[in-house]
């Protein structure tokens, strides 16, 4: 799992996001994408289906490149 955090007081924003790579039951990969507010519970949670590792990997790439675009900082991999 990678974990990002965007944190910016002035306009009240301290999110955080986490991606990571899945298996299912069927042999596919799913690219878990969850986020939410730092110090809520709960969050939302998204699942993106892929029949090849490859694929998946590639999209768990540009969607970390869309975070850091977006202010997020990686925490932790």
């Amino acid at each position: 799992m990678m974990y990002f955090r965007s944190i910016e007081p002035s306009r009240n924003r301290y999110r955080w996001y986490a991606l990571g790579l899945q298996p299912d039951l069927f042999g596919g990969v799913n690219l878990v994408h969850q986020w939410g507010r730092i110090g809520n519970k709960g969050g939302s949670r998204r699942l993106e289906h892929f029949t090849d590792l490859n694929a998946a990997e590639l999209a768990l790439q540009a969607a970390a490149a869309r975070r850091t675009k977006r202010q997020y900082v990686l925490v932790s991999s």
